[in-house]
């Protein structure tokens, strides 16, 4: 599960990305923020900045 909150123009932030401990380690999270950054992609122009909000260990894997 993740959240993208913004202004719908250049400001995002990438928050409350969790997968479920029984299904850490498959690629859901990797899964989801490959959603996430298809959704910028598709909906954003290209001049556009991206906060992530992420608690340690975490943010090395995003």
């Amino acid at each position: 599960m993740g959240r993208i909150i913004g202004d719908g123009g250049i400001s995002y932030a990438v928050i409350d990305i969790m997968v479920d401990k029984g299904y850490q380690g498959k690629g859901y999270g990797r899964l989801t923020m490959k959603e996430i950054d298809n959704y910028f992609c598709k909906n954003t122009d290209e001049d556009y900045y991206i906060i992530l909000i992420a608690n340690l260990p975490a943010d090395k894997f995003f």
